[in-house]
């Protein structure tokens, strides 16, 4: 953890380096930002704790004396008083964020959000950590397979792909309900983002699937947040624009189109096809 390890560059270090021109807290801005008094000593910061002391009491003292807390193991004394890491690390997190909206984007913080916003995260880290074997935690299995679009449709798996070194490329297939190949198509799409590449992908599929005078489609990707953007729920960035707009003038152009959120595994095809391209293996079909 950086914290644990005085990594974290907080304005101290980034001042004694030379980088910015001020050391001071941009949270209470009267005291140099070292890491103590950014998670402990900060008058803001201390709000929160506050709150956390109601629950704690004075226990929190043995912990806020200095950041060396932050290494202790379950086999402290103050952990058998019931007082685990993962009541703390939330409010942690919570605080560096708080900081850094401050910082960019001018907001004020509202610790009583932030306690509440780590109380709900501790309450599902400890759902998610609770015992297995319980009644009310069982497994549940699902088969994920393709399946075949609803009657009158043609179904548009796509998706793309940015590697490592920043290369992307973008792949799909199109099928009709009795899994019959209709077309595919492969683009190497050179340095790009791994959503421009999914976005990319859905746009020259669209195209691919006019060509073919194909009328009713269902388009699908395993990547909801490219859904939500082509269905209009969520907003976009500018840099995303012209090929959503492209997106939506194509989709006016057949009778109907529904962009749908398909797991990974049964989307593998065009997986397949878009890291193929993203390696240049596969230039174009």
């Amino acid at each position: 953890m950086v914290i644990a390890h005085r990594k974290l560059l907080v304005r101290a270090v980034l001042f004694n380096r030379g980088i910015i021109d001020t050391s001071l807290c941009p949270l209470c801005q009267h005291h140099p930002e070292t890491l103590e008094h950014l998670f402990i000593y900060c008058p803001k910061v201390q709000e929160l704790w506050n709150m956390v002391k109601l629950k704690w009491g004075d226990i929190l003292q043995y912990y806020v004396v200095n950041l060396d807390w932050l290494c202790l193991n379950n086999s402290t004394a103050a952990y058998s008083q019931n007082l685990k890491w993962s009541e703390f690390f939330p409010n942690l997190q919570q605080i560096w964020i708080q900081r850094n909206k401050a910082i960019f984007d001018n907001i004020r913080c509202n610790w009583s959000y932030v306690y509440s916003k780590a109380v709900y995260n501790v309450s599902m880290f400890n759902d998610v950590c609770a015992d297995k074997s319980s009644p009310t935690h069982k497994a549940i299995c699902i088969n994920i397979s393709w399946e075949p679009p609803p009657l009158g449709y043609m179904k548009f798996n796509t998706d793309g792909a940015s590697n490592d070194v920043g290369f992307a490329g973008a792949g799909g297939i199109i099928r009709d309900k009795g899994d019959k190949f209709k077309g595919a198509y492969v683009i190497y799409l050179y340095r790009n983002s791994n959503n421009m590449a999914k976005l990319l992908a859905i746009r020259d599929g669209l195209k691919l699937a006019r060509s073919l005078n194909i009328l009713n489609l269902v388009v699908e990707n395993d990547f909801m947040y490219i859904i939500d953007v082509c269905n209009r729920l969520v907003d976009i960035s500018r840099f995303f624009e012209t090929v959503v707009q492209d997106i939506h003038l194509l989709a006016r152009t057949f009778h109907s189109v529904l962009f749908c959120h398909q797991y990974r595994e049964a989307n593998n095809v065009a997986d397949y096809l878009s890291k193929k391209a993203a390696t240049k293996k596969c230039r174009q079909i």
